[in-house]
């Protein structure tokens, strides 16, 4: 069952919003892991429907999977046969793949690699294949969550607030199933252009924007549990 008390809060914030003329944008989720297993994926799809066709007819309102994901990867049967899979499909076989990874080797054969550690070095090619396959799991999350709400509202436009910055999920290859890009971003004016600029995907059809936004001094005394406002800090 729906938690009545929420549908009930939603709904009046929605009618709030309808009358003085304010767009929602609804994070479905937060703070959530990405690496979720297919009854997990199942349950966010099914909840992501409940809630925009729900609101379907109702002008205004676009979606946000997630606020600011982080891609886990957890040592888990289910996760180690998805990088199995996907090292099969980009080398085809175990002797392709040793050869590729040098500096790393596989400690066994397909399709029994563990997920394990690299190095980080620049030329260790298994280091890269496993940023590769972060990401190819933060798609599979995104895919299944957008296709839960085009189920309930097959004209809503749907995004991902991301971090500014690529280690917790790629703000730019993560826009696979989305309408348009979107990230956060706090702090110094003078980097904003370095950070936001390469989530312009209009050449791919996707617009792109800054969600939340502001001086970084106010964002962490807020964390903080100050609410008070450090103005000559923050200009």
């Amino acid at each position: 069952e729906r938690p009545l008390r929420l549908v009930r809060q939603m709904d009046a914030i929605v009618q709030l919003a309808q009358k003085h003329r304010v767009a929602i944008f609804l994070a479905l989720h937060d703070w959530m892991g990405v690496t979720l297993t297919d009854q997990e994926l199942a349950s966010q799809r099914d909840w992501n429907r409940f809630w925009t066709e729900r609101y379907k007819s109702v002008p205004g309102i676009f979606y946000d999977v997630q606020n600011e994901p982080s891609v886990d990867v957890p040592d888990r049967p289910d996760v180690v046969a998805l990088w199995n899979a996907f090292l099969q499909e980009r080398y085809g076989s175990s002797e392709a793949l040793r050869a590729a990874w040098t500096i790393s080797p596989p400690e066994a054969d397909l399709p029994n690699v563990p997920i394990g550690k690299a190095t980080g070095e620049w030329a260790d090619v298994r280091a890269a294949d496993r940023k590769r396959f972060e990401t190819e799991l933060l798609n599979r999350w995104v895919k299944v969550n957008v296709d839960g709400i085009r189920e309930g509202d097959p004209d809503a436009i749907v995004c991902v607030g991301y971090l500014p910055s690529m280690p917790p999920a790629d703000k730019i290859l993560g826009v696979r199933h989305t309408d348009f890009s979107n990230m956060h971003y706090y702090g110094s004016t003078d980097r904003m252009q370095l950070e936001l600029k390469p989530i312009d995907r209009r050449f791919a059809g996707k617009g792109f924007s800054l969600g939340e936004f502001g001086a970084q001094e106010a964002h962490d005394a807020r964390v903080n549990g100050n609410y008070g406002v450090p103005v000559e800090a923050s200009v």
